[in-house]
Parts: C-alpha cells; sequence; structure tokens
C-alpha cells in the first residue's frame, strides 16, 4: 500500500500528529510506503529551531521508520526559509500540487490532513 498524507496548515498539525501515532502503534508503517507532503505555512514548523518540538520529534521517528517527508521549496521560498535551516531529513520538491499529482498517477492513495 502507497500513501500520500498532505499538510498544508498549522492548524492541522495536531491532527497530522495524530494520524502518524495511529500508523506507528497500529505497525501500519511496515505494511506501507508513506510519503508526507508539507507545504503552505505548515513549512514553518520543520526548522532546526523547533528541534525540541513534539512535532519535529515525532517527524524524526517516523523519517527513522522509512516515511518520507517531503517540504514545498515554493512554500519554502514564500516564507523566506533556506534549505538549511530545515529539520536534517526532510526532502524538498519543487512544487507540492505537482508532486501530488504525480504521487496519485503512480497509485498512492491521497489524505489531506
Amino acid at each position: 500500500m502507497k500513501t500520500i498524507i498532505h499538510l498544508n496548515q498549522t492548524a492541522h498539525l495536531v491532527a497530522l500528529q495524530q494520524y502518524l501515532t495511529f500508523l506507528a502503534q497500529d505497525m501500519l508503517l511496515e505494511k506501507m510506503t508513506a510519503v508526507v507532503v508539507i507545504d503552505g505555512d505548515a513549512v514553518t514548523q520543520l526548522l532546526k529551531i523547533k528541534e525540541a518540538t513534539s512535532f519535529a520529534r515525532q517527524l524524526q521517528q517516523m523519517m527513522h521508520r522509512g516515511v518520507k517527508i517531503v517540504a514545498c521549496q515554493q512554500s519554502l521560498l514564500a516564507n523566506d526559509i533556506v534549505n538549511e535551516r530545515l529539520l536534517d531529513g526532510i526532502e524538498t520538491i519543487d512544487s507540492a500540487l505537482y508532486y501530488l499529482s504525480c504521487k496519485q498517477q503512480q497509485g498512492y492513495a491521497y489524505i489531506k490532513v
């Protein structure tokens, strides 16, 4: 199973955390390929200065378990964030919209948080 989870609003951060916790607890990560796409104002939560937050720690744990976390370069630019300020392990993509469309064509299920 291939799943892509999309977060574009900081206001929905808790919902994403709950979803990732659910996946980890039920051992679903071992049965799936998961990608989290973060764009919009939610990219502001991916900064190294936020490493101590529960969200940053959870993202790092998910990456260690094989979840790919990607940030939209356009959103980073819109928020004046350079790649060097991102948490370690976060990958960047040119456009979240294009990336999401490509992944759906590749058979990924789409979950909007």
